[in-house]
């Protein structure tokens, strides 16, 4: 019942009830294998990679052949700067699954975020051959043939993620602003303008547009994007029950994040 109350506070985007029920799930069956993955997603996705990675690694005790999770594990490793750690586990895995597009895609990421960018185009256009409409690894080849001052054809790939999946932002914010930093502004603003107009307010895809139109001499149109003083409001809150004051409570709110991993 817990886990299945964490999938519901997820699907409501209620993150903290939802890790709750979650770790109240896995204290009542330390073997339920999809509580400890969910709650290993979630931990993930609110920055709590350590613990995410030690989630994912339970999982994977539990069920060593759960692809899916091994992947998340690759990328949680990656995001908390243990590149080594996670090239490792991808080569562990790729042989027990040789040529997996999932494993390839992953290993191809990491390789990416390491900057070894020759590689990640070996191992992402293997992937590719196998699933070709697959767009995270579009996305990170384009970014690894950019990073290789290959621009063009850096352009012709993205543009191929954002026809594979013309909702994905990160494809459409790379794409846009690979256009825009080769002279092709008004490809640049077209873009954005059409997944504003789909996904209003997407903030990778805004900030790409905004800088477009600055750089395009369309100041005005990207201060009211940009601009701090028409988008933040400062509000001085009152004193909060049980503390003594607004200094206090501070202290205390500090205290809290400082000591939180």
């Amino acid at each position: 019942v817990a886990a299945e109350l964490g999938l519901c506070h997820l699907a409501a985007g209620e993150l903290l009830p939802a890790e709750r029920a979650l770790r109240t799930a896995v204290q009542l069956a330390p073997g339920h294998g999809r509580a400890l993955a969910n709650l290993g997603a979630l931990l993930q996705y609110r920055g709590h990679v350590d613990a995410a990675a030690d989630c994912h690694r339970r999982v994977l005790a539990l069920d060593p052949d759960d692809i899916e999770v091994r992947c998340n594990l690759i990328n949680t490793l990656l995001e908390a700067g243990r590149g080594d750690e996670a090239l490792a586990e991808c080569d562990a895995a790729l042989k027990g699954w040789p040529g997996r597009a999932l494993l390839l895609v992953a290993r191809g990421a990491v390789l990416t975020g390491i900057e070894r960018y020759d590689e990640a185009v070996v191992d992402l256009e293997r992937a590719l051959k196998i699933a070709p409409a697959d767009d995270m690894a579009l996305i990170n080849l384009g970014l690894a043939r950019r990073m290789l001052g290959q621009h063009e054809t850096a352009i012709a790939i993205l543009q191929t993620a954002v026809v594979s999946n013309p909702d994905n932002a990160r494809a459409t914010a790379d794409l846009a602003n690979l256009l825009a930093g080769n002279g092709q502004m008004g490809a640049a603003l077209s873009l954005c303008e059409g997944f504003l107009a789909r996904h209003p307010g997407e903030c990778l895809v805004l900030t790409v547009y905004a800088y477009a139109l600055r750089d395009a001499g369309r100041s005005e149109e990207a201060r009211q994007i940009l601009d701090l003083e028409r988008c933040v409001r400062v509000l001085e809150p009152g004193v909060p029950a049980g503390f003594a004051s607004l200094a206090d409570f501070n202290a205390q709110l500090a205290a809290c994040i400082e000591n939180d991993p």
